[in-house]
């Protein structure tokens, strides 16, 4: 849309990745001003973005690193609107959450299995969720 491509041409760099034709640029430039719906009303925006966030789950094929990517950059928008943070802990278990049933069933049941029965502890945060599974 015309909104959109003026949002573009307004990023810091758009001069560099115009005149370069760089495609990651570019790609760049709409995730930071493109992460979520804006209106008016800063309380509604706050919402959509916990709202996506709270959405954001894996797709059945999807790898987990480009799962990861999608993930922070939901969480960034979260962020970005005005949400508070989210505890590392209470991080690290939505993004658990969020998880493939098809692909991570059985590393979420283990998992769950271990720390109910074997003494494990849940990982801490979302970095050391991600290197678990």
């Amino acid at each position: 849309s015309p909104e959109s491509e003026d949002l573009v041409k307004r990023h810091a760099d758009y001069a560099r990745f115009s005149e370069e034709d760089d495609p990651k640029g570019l790609l760049d430039a709409i995730y930071a001003t493109h992460q979520y719906e804006t209106t008016s009303i800063g309380r509604m925006d706050k919402k959509k973005a916990r709202d996506r966030f709270n959405a954001v789950t894996q797709g059945h094929y999807e790898l987990i690193t480009n799962f990861k990517d999608r993930f922070d950059f939901a969480y960034d928008a979260y962020k970005d609107a005005g949400n508070a943070e989210i505890d590392d802990e209470d991080l690290a278990m939505d993004f658990f959450n969020a998880l493939s049933e098809h692909q991570f069933g059985v590393f979420r049941t283990n998992m769950l299995d271990a720390v109910a029965y074997q003494g494990a502890v849940m990982p801490e945060n979302l970095t050391e969720m991600y290197a678990a599974a």
